[in-house]
């Protein structure tokens, strides 16, 4: 008995993910890894543009490193602050976004202005 099955690919193409594995490096280890915040988006493959359009209207914008299909990095230069957003793979089923300020107080403004719309982002 034998079968053929494809192999998943988390990434479709490895330039995706060595740059998904460049900007979380980037994006993420200027600061102490503790004040990092991660949020489950859930499965829904809508998450991830729910909460770019989100963060687009706090005044976040796309850095200089790009996006891939499976993360998108963004800046708020007033803030200090970076957000990566994950779309859901065969990897991570869940879409998610993680959010790091330089400033303490912005960090606690935006974990609670996210925490406010999670339900929102992730379609539920």
């Amino acid at each position: 008995m034998s079968s053929k099955v494809a192999a998943e690919q988390p990434f479709p193409t490895f330039s995706d993910l060595l740059r998904a594995v460049i900007v979380a490096r980037v994006s993420l280890e200027a600061a102490p890894r503790k004040q990092t915040q991660t949020y489950n988006l859930g499965p829904n493959p809508e998450a991830p543009a729910r909460t770019y359009e989100f963060f687009a209207r706090l005044g976040f914008a796309p850095t200089e490193l790009g996006a891939s299909s499976s993360i998108i990095p963004l800046e708020h230069a007033e803030r200090g602050a970076v957000a990566l957003i994950r779309a859901p793979s065969t990897l991570i089923p869940r879409a998610g976004v993680e959010v790091r300020a330089r400033d303490k107080a912005q960090q606690t403004l935006l974990d609670e202005i996210i925490q406010d719309h999670q339900q929102e982002l992730s379609g539920g």
